[in-house]
């Protein structure tokens, strides 16, 4: 995920009330998560509505 993408996240995040999570984190996530080869699977999404960071 490039830089932009994950500016957009935050700020989508700040303006649904969630915790913030770093750039870092959300990359994690992403490289981390079972789904992340699925194409029905919208890890933007999933990363916008996060409610806290998961444990990794």
């Amino acid at each position: 995920m490039d830089d932009e993408i994950l500016e957009m996240i935050a700020a989508r995040r700040a303006a649904a009330g969630r915790p913030a999570l770093s750039a870092d984190t959300m990359r994690d996530i992403a490289e981390q998560h079972a789904l992340k080869e699925d194409p029905t699977f919208d890890m933007v999404l999933h990363l916008i509505t996060l409610p806290q960071a998961e444990s990794l």
